[in-house]
């Protein structure tokens, strides 16, 4: 009878370990992914400044190319 609810006792702890092992993981692996994210995110917007910059600049070197062609 004793032995019966120490093994009870060691089952049911051992549930509540491994639900809280299993909420840690998941926990962990959703952070992992939001960083993840989160460090896409950040280098598509230094992608897109660049493309803006490089966008500006053939602009101005068109716009002088056009100046200098029609400097008299």
């Amino acid at each position: 009878m004793m032995n019966e609810q120490i093994i009870q006792n060691l089952a049911t702890d051992a549930l509540i370990t491994g639900g809280i092992m299993g909420v840690c993981f998941t926990v962990a692996i959703g952070i992992l992914i939001s960083l993840s994210w989160s460090s896409r995110q950040r280098q598509s917007d230094r992608m897109y400044k660049l493309e803006d910059e490089v966008r500006k600049l053939r602009t101005s070197i068109n716009i002088l190319e056009i100046d200098k062609k029609y400097e008299v």
